[in-house]
């Protein structure tokens, strides 16, 4: 019964970005928004928000967001 249920919500449910998906769109918000270190935290992670709405994890995302600030 709990697999038939799940498997009924997910059918309603947005379907989540690979990380491969992910990353490309990190991209494009690092080439415009050009981030000069973590002071653009903020701006990356809204941008990231209107970016992939509920297809990403955005805790996957700030993580992805300050290894790229870090290196």
């Amino acid at each position: 019964m709990l697999a038939e249920n799940i498997e009924l919500l997910q059918k309603y449910l947005p379907q989540e970005l690979s990380l491969t998906e992910i990353n490309n769109g990190l991209d494009e918000i690092f080439i415009e928004i050009k981030p000069e270190g973590m002071k653009d935290m903020r701006n990356l992670m809204t941008a990231a928000q209107n970016k992939f709405g509920a297809q990403a994890d955005m805790s996957l995302v700030s993580k992805l967001i300050r290894e790229r600030l870090n290196n």
